[in-house]
């Protein structure tokens, strides 16, 4: 019986296509493939890189030139750093061309705050949360305050001494 090896099983799943080649088997939830090599998973483009080219200097890590985190075609990764990967993606251009907040308020100068995080937040949808927010609160409050409480005695209570009185027999 003969073992395949890890390259053998790397291959397998992939769809080479005339540009990219294709991740065909698990990804992880960003869309990059993921190959379980040496006991832990691998990410599939890395493996590829390494691979095919040289391992990716420390410090560095690959950025797809194509956009596509499926692809694991050593053509299109090139090692760069964090900064110049976050520059060249799109991850905050998806978030620039909303107009709308997901409740559907606009995004606009009266209607818009930017919050402590640097990101957006609608003045309507905060308003409204933070209403429900008291209501819910304030009828826990309500409920709470007119419920029958047990009563307690203070930490400090001792039961009263005997008091010291001589009962003369009588005559």
């Amino acid at each position: 019986m003969t073992r395949i090896t890890n390259e053998e099983r790397f291959w397998a799943q992939v769809n080479k296509t005339a540009t990219c080649w294709l991740w065909t088997e698990a990804t992880n939830h960003d869309g990059y493939g993921l190959f379980y090599c040496y006991h832990r998973n691998i990410l599939a483009h890395r493996f590829a890189y390494e691979l095919l080219v040289s391992s990716v200097p420390e410090g560095l890590e690959l950025d797809h030139l194509c956009h596509n985190p499926a692809c694991i075609n050593p053509v299109h990764l090139e090692p760069v750093t964090h900064l110049e990967n976050v520059r060249r993606g799109h991850g905050g251009q998806n978030m620039a061309r909303k107009t709308r907040c997901p409740q559907g308020h606009p995004y606009d100068l009266f209607n818009t705050r930017i919050n402590n995080a640097g990101s957006r937040e609608c003045r309507e949808c905060t308003f409204i949360r933070h209403r429900n927010y008291s209501r819910v609160r304030n009828n826990a409050t309500r409920i709470r305050k007119w419920a029958p409480r047990p009563r307690r005695r203070s930490q400090n209570w001792f039961p009263p001494k005997p008091l010291n009185i001589r009962v003369l027999p009588a005559t």
